[in-house]
């Protein structure tokens, strides 16, 4: 069921975008001097939030339920809810580690098109590592996917700056250069009213809900 869940994902963001990428696709940045590659954010070493906010988002459970119901092979998970501002945080599990899932909820959020009326405006992956080093988060911009002539990829930011392009249905990690176009890590967090402090020394309230899933340790 795992690789049917993966497979209907995969379809519904192509059907998405029909955008041809060109020669203009930027290319992958050499990582010689890159302290962080594709196998970081692999790490069973973070714990993993959401901050989703949108005018057409009504539930976000319901739309976690959604990508669920995709499996009939599913058990509980619990998530934790959070509210701040006008950002909804999600905290997943503690013992969670499927980071291919966790992107791929971070761009189900977003919705699957114009008939999708509970769907985010904007989504912030932040993963926090344990040991304070390598964390980093991923997000959405339209107008620079648009313009990088990309389908289907979310952008990243480590937080020693080093930024990447990740394509979600193919986990494709691409490193890229610092003229992206995307401001530096702690700049980011803190333009979007995002106290991170707040979310590494657990200050936020949350409450918990459980949403079925497909078994992560299967």
């Amino acid at each position: 069921m795992r690789q049917f869940l993966t497979i209907f994902i995969t379809l519904t963001l192509f059907s998405c975008n029909n955008t041809t990428p060109t020669d203009k696709t930027p290319q992958p940045t050499p990582t010689v001097n890159r302290q962080f590659n594709h196998e970081t954010i692999r790490s069973k070493d973070f714990e993993r939030y959401l901050f989703v906010k949108g005018q057409h988002l009504s539930s976000v459970e319901k739309k976690l339920n959604d990508y669920g119901q995709f499996s009939v092979d599913t058990t509980p998970v619990i998530f934790s809810k959070a509210q701040v501002s006008d950002w909804t945080v999600i905290k997943f599990p503690t013992d969670w580690t499927d980071y291919n899932m966790y992107h791929n909820i971070v761009y189900w959020l977003l919705g699957t098109g114009a008939s999708d009326y509970n769907c985010a405006d904007n989504v912030i992956g932040i993963s926090i590592d344990t040991s304070g080093q390598k964390s980093y988060f991923i997000f959405n911009d339209y107008d620079l996917r648009q313009s990088l002539k990309l389908e289907d990829d979310l952008f990243g930011v480590f937080q020693n700056n080093e930024k990447f392009i990740l394509n979600i249905p193919f986990d494709k990690f691409s490193p890229t250069d610092n003229d992206l176009g995307v401001v530096n890590f702690h700049d980011f967090i803190a333009s979007n009213n995002i106290d991170i402090n707040k979310i590494i020394k657990h200050k936020l309230t949350f409450t918990d809900f459980k949403i079925p899933l497909t078994d992560r340790q299967k």
